[in-house]
């Protein structure tokens, strides 16, 4: 694997987590959980970079699939970073041409 897909990897791992940190929270104010579960779940609302290795793979896991996924219907990607004028945020800068 080269360094690029690990980065690229890596940041759709974070992605993936800030996503299920959303998900988890609005699933917790809105249901009845567990204290077991509510507290299970609390222990991994922090940032990625803070996660063990064991928990960041579990991430990793699904940034795989999403950049299997997305290879299945690109012929290549690059990663080069730019500020989106638009969003006003940091753009990760992957660019995908379609096959067809």
């Amino acid at each position: 694997m080269s360094r690029l897909e690990e980065q690229l990897i890596e940041k759709l791992a974070e992605i993936e987590h800030n996503q299920w940190v959303e998900w988890s929270k609005d699933i917790a104010s809105k249901e009845k959980l567990s204290t077991d579960r509510l507290a299970r779940w609390k222990t991994f609302w922090i940032p990625y970079s803070q996660l063990s290795e064991k928990v960041k793979e579990q991430d990793r896991i699904w940034a795989r699939k999403s950049l299997a996924s997305l290879s299945d219907h690109a012929v290549f990607y690059q990663f080069s970073p730019r500020w989106c004028e638009e969003h006003d945020v940091w753009d990760c800068g992957v660019c995908f041409a379609d096959q067809g």
